[in-house]
């Protein structure tokens, strides 16, 4: 009982949070406080944004044991929770993917892994 309230309550929160941040009067203000964000984080040496080899570790860890325990039910809910706020949005609506992959030869190398791995597995 107290989780379905939890559940809703910070869905409903959330949702509220996201129509403020998206709404045309505020999109403005919003605007410049993510280029400030975006600025700081260029203005850091790379070093300091990524994780210690430790904490990756245990985060991809965490993440598989995660992923292999979850339950197909949360998946969808998490989906169409995120759908819900995001809309039927694509990626690139946000940012050019190509460019970034085409900036770094091991990350398109690494999705092509990826894909492969995942599409033999499903045939």
């Amino acid at each position: 009982l107290i989780q379905t309230f939890l559940r809703s309550y910070t869905k409903t929160a959330v949702l509220e949070a996201a129509e403020f941040v998206l709404s045309p009067s505020n999109r403005k203000v919003f605007a410049g406080a993510n280029v400030k964000l975006v600025k700081n984080v260029l203005d850091r040496p790379l070093n300091t944004l990524i994780p210690p080899s430790d904490m990756t570790a245990s985060l991809r860890n965490d993440l598989f044991d995660y992923v292999r325990r979850v339950k197909v039910e949360d998946v969808e809910e998490y989906v169409t929770f995120c759908y819900d706020i995001v809309g039927d949005k694509a990626v690139d609506d946000v940012f050019n993917v190509n460019r970034v992959i085409d900036a770094s030869p091991t990350l398109g190398k690494t999705i092509d892994r990826i894909w492969s791995r995942a599409t033999v597995h499903n045939e």
